[in-house]
Parts: structure tokens; C-alpha cells; sequence
């Protein structure tokens, strides 16, 4: 797999891309690499905010800043953020607001970036994708580097290929004190025109290795 390597104060990210077409009777017709660009401001304010960004002293109540998918600034306490998945990006099957998302635009990748540009809908009809689980590895490797993998497919059932050109990784934050769902992107990239054909099959995978 093609590279790219991303860096946090005392880790290291070596981030991996790679896509799978199948075509309607499973033959598999491309195989490619690609290099993330990946983690937008949204992956950087998190894990800041897990350091104790904000507080010099670590005082205060904990919490995180970030813009949500539908570009609104969002400032929650992670006391907040406690029941079950909150910052999740294990999507089930038809969800299309968290985990792998993909798109058709080829807009370049922005730090900024807080959403896929065009992002693909999840159905059966014209232009939609059928979207599988996100899965999540566990953490693989029994010192450096670790790895974990993420991986979602996309069935094309609507009857005309669609080419993919950008593909986002997003989670699901839930305020449960209102309660209200955000969804927050922390990864984008921009891929080589992707065509999936009709009745055929996509897989995204990510593969991070951490301290490599």
C-alpha cells in the first residue's frame, strides 16, 4: 500500500489506502492504493482537547471543540458525551452520516474541510450507493507498530455506474444532556476517478499504524 504519513506530539501515524472494485458477479476488476491526506482540523482539536488543550493546568471541565457536518461550530464536555456510541465510527448498514462516507467531487483536500463536498447517498436510486457496516479491527500487532484497520463496502444497485472521487471518515458525537447527534468528520481524500459499476461492489479500506 501507497503511504502517507501524519504526526501528533509523542505519536506517529502511518496511514495506509487501499480500494477494492468488484464487478456484478464478484470478479474483482480494480485493486488500487491511494495516499491519504486524511485528518482534517476536526482529528487535530480532539486530540488536542484529550491532552488538556484549553486548560494550561488541566483544570476546568474537559471538553472538545469541533465544526459539525453540517458546518456549525460545536463545543461539548466530554462529561457530556458518556453513554453508548458517542465518538463512534462503527456505522451500521444504511447509514450514511458516520463511518466511510463517499463522494463524487474532486474539490482538492482542505485541513478545513468539514464534510465530504458531494457526498454519495445511501439507497438504491439514481446516483446512490448502498452502504454497508463500517467495521473496526481490533488493535493488531504485539508492540510497534500497532494497527488498525477500517473498512466499509458500497454495493452500486442503481442501475448506471458511479464514479467516486473523494472519500471522508466521519463519527457519530452524541450531547446526551439534550439530548441532540452531531456527526463529525476527522478524515477526507481525494482519490483517482473510481467507477463502480452497475451491480458491482466498492471496498474502502484504511489501515493506521500507530508508532511504525
Amino acid at each position: 500500500m501507497i503511504e502517507a504519513v501524519r504526526q501528533l506530539p509523542g505519536i506517529m501515524f502511518r496511514i495506509k489506502g487501499e480500494l477494492i472494485v468488484e464487478d456484478k458477479d464478484g470478479k474483482v476488476i480494480e485493486r488500487k492504493e491511494f495516499t491519504p491526506h486524511s485528518f482534517v482540523d476536526n482529528f487535530s482539536q480532539w486530540v488536542w482537547s484529550l491532552l488538556g488543550g484549553g486548560f494550561v493546568d488541566c483544570s476546568g471541565t474537559p471538553q472538545f471543540q469541533f465544526k459539525d457536518t453540517d458546518g456549525n461550530s460545536q463545543a461539548i464536555a466530554f462529561q457530556k458525551i458518556q453513554n453508548a456510541g458517542s465518538l463512534c465510527a462503527v456505522a451500521p448498514s444504511g447509514e450514511d452520516k458516520y463511518g466511510i462516507l463517499v463522494g463524487t467531487s474532486s474539490q482538492a483536500w482542505d485541513y478545513n474541510d468539514y464534510n465530504l463536498i458531494a457526498k454519495i447517498a445511501h439507497g438504491t436510486g439514481s446516483g446512490q450507493l448502498s452502504y454497508g457496516a463500517t467495521t473496526l479491527s481490533t488493535i493488531g500487532g504485539t508492540g510497534a507498530p500497532a494497527t488498525i484497520d477500517i473498512q466499509r463496502s458500497f454495493d452500486n444497485l442503481s442501475g448506471a455506474d458511479i464514479t467516486v472521487n473523494e472519500i471522508g471518515l466521519a463519527v457519530h458525537v452524541r450531547d446526551d444532556t439534550v439530548p441532540v447527534d452531531y456527526y463529525m468528520l476527522i478524515a477526507r481524500d481525494v482519490i483517482t476517478a473510481t467507477t463502480v459499476p452497475n451491480g458491482g461492489r466498492l471496498t474502502v479500506k484504511y489501515t493506521i499504524q500507530i508508532n511504525p
